[in-house]
């Protein structure tokens, strides 16, 4: 009696294409990271940018005020705005494992070419906004509230 011949579970060739796409993407990230690479040119224009910090309520919400005045700016509602939600969580989660708090402020940045950053100082930990779209984006305009202009 003869076995089947075995069919590989995967075929060998694609799967030797998917692998060589990840390490040259992955390379590719490293290699701009350790040389500097930076997402904003050196020396960009700042539109406008605003200290903020987030807080959550027990309701789910997440409130946003200005640093310096503590003035309230927006609520976001439980269940709304998820690429916010998400991003700002992101960004706590990275204070968190620096056993860092939420007091010091979150820097919220629009680039004189329309870019928007979000920035924790307290970590070093930045989010590119733009990389996610448009109109993941133009989300967090309204967080800028009033903003010092440059």
């Amino acid at each position: 009696m003869t076995m089947p011949a075995k069919t590989p579970l995967f075929p060998p060739i694609p799967l030797a294409s998917v692998g060589i796409v990840l390490a040259a993407t992955i390379g590719f990230a490293l290699f701009g990271r350790l040389n500097g690479l930076a997402a904003s040119p050196p020396g960009e224009p700042i539109e406008r940018t605003a200290l903020i910090r987030f807080a959550d309520r027990p309701d789910g919400a997440i409130t946003v005020s200005g640093a310096s005045d503590g003035r309230l700016i927006v609520v976001i509602a439980p269940r709304s705005d998820d690429f916010l939600r998400a991003t700002i969580h992101s960004l706590a989660y990275g204070r968190e494992l620096s056993h860092l708090g939420p007091d010091l402020p979150f820097r919220l940045t629009m680039w004189r070419s329309g870019r928007f950053t979000l920035e924790d100082p307290a970590t070093g930990w930045h989010i590119d906004l733009e990389a996610f779209g448009a109109t993941n984006a133009a989300a967090f305009v309204p967080l800028l509230g009033e903003g010092r202009t440059s």
